[in-house]
């Protein structure tokens, strides 16, 4: 049967524990010995995902402003690697510089943030607090997108989807991640038919 599962790190964490369960997660989780990539498809090798993770914000905000330093710290070199080392592929070519005695705003924003992404946001945001203890930072599950910015419901959104879409909102391509197939270490299952496929890599586990 199939079942709804938010988190990719649950996911993962499920297919580890139940050896029928099939799902996706980062191939770096194929690193665990009770989970292992589905390598034989239907018609092709293991089928992988890429996702792009968008950072926005409005394009006029305040230079010095909360929304504009916490958007700088996530694309700085501390934000970046963090990033990476939770298994994304950062892409900013020459992320910021951090200074630990570099202006700190005080003051609340929010933040939308993608479900799958919060546990990467609630570490990006505890580690600015690090630097910066005058900021509030309320991190916000939506799924809109860019949309919950333009609507001016929330000063930044950290999101999976696409880019540019309106020229008044700044666009950073924060990071990628690519996701497999993956299956319980002790699951002899060896192919899955595309329908299969497309339904686990919307959310869905079986």
């Amino acid at each position: 049967t199939m079942q709804e599962v938010a988190d990719v790190q649950a996911m993962t964490a499920a297919i580890a524990a139940d050896p029928y369960a099939i799902g996706y997660g980062p191939a770096s989780a194929a690193d665990d010995p009770a989970v292992r990539q589905l390598a034989v498809v239907a018609q092709a090798d293991a089928p992988v995902i890429s996702r792009e993770i968008w950072l926005v914000k409005l394009e006029d905000a305040d230079n010095g402003s909360l929304e504009t330093n916490f958007y700088e710290f996530i694309i700085s070199s501390v934000g970046q690697q963090m990033m990476a080392e939770e298994g994304y592929s950062a892409c900013v070519e020459k992320p910021l510089p951090i200074c630990g005695a570099c202006y700190k705003p005080p003051g609340t924003i929010r933040v939308a943030v993608s479900e799958t992404l919060m546990p990467m946001m609630e570490a990006l945001r505890d580690r600015y607090y690090g630097y910066n203890k005058q900021a509030d930072i309320q991190l916000i599950i939506m799924e809109g997108g860019a949309q919950p910015v333009a609507e001016e419901e929330v000063q930044i959104a950290f999101y999976y989807g696409e880019g540019r879409q309106e020229d008044f909102l700044e666009y950073t391509l924060a990071a990628t991640v690519d996701y497999a197939l993956l299956v319980n270490a002790e699951n002899p299952l060896e192919e899955l038919n595309e329908a299969e496929i497309a339904k686990i890599f919307s959310g869905e586990m079986l």
